[in-house]
């Protein structure tokens, strides 16, 4: 059977091998942190722009930019939110099923032991960089929406 307290984390902090592995993990795991907020931001920008007459028409209607800010911070809760809270639970359920099946039983040092441990303290880091991801996009959002001109967007619809 595996033995967790022979090969637990503690054990192995000095050992570079293991410390090259983490880095590299930590590495790939911001890379994709930062492509995929590039990504999310890129995209928001274009359906802002694709929505550019549905603003106007809103603003020409008389809904005020205050409404407008709340109904797509709304939005966005709704959607992002919604999309975070389904890919942390099916993520979590994944793990929990197939981690057993990654870990390696022990071989005499010949192989590198798999050590699958979730924190929350890390939950908790991630989730704020999400938070903080989406919070730029709504401020975004909102810088877009007060340069908005009325007239420049019904003009655009004429057309």
């Amino acid at each position: 059977m595996f033995d967790t307290k022979k090969y637990h984390i503690s054990n192995f902090k000095n050992n570079i091998f293991i410390q090259s592995i983490n880095a590299s993990y930590t590495f790939a795991f911001i890379m994709t942190l930062v492509v995929s907020f590039i990504g999310y931001v890129i995209f928001y920008i274009l359906s802002f722009k694709e929505r550019e007459l549905q603003f106007g028409i809103l603003r020409s209607l008389g809904l005020s930019k205050k409404k407008i800010y709340k109904m797509l911070i709304i939005e966005q809760i709704l959607s992002t939110g919604v999309a975070i809270a389904v890919g942390t639970f099916i993520g979590n359920t994944v793990f929990k099923l197939f981690r057993n099946i990654v870990s390696i039983k022990e071989i005499e040092g010949k192989i590198l032991p798999n050590f699958i441990q979730t924190i929350s303290s890390d939950y908790f880091r991630l989730y704020s960089i999400l938070g903080i991801m989406i919070l730029i996009v709504v401020i975004i959002m909102m810088t877009y929406v007060s340069k908005l001109k009325i007239n420049q967007a019904v003009k655009l619809g004429e057309d």
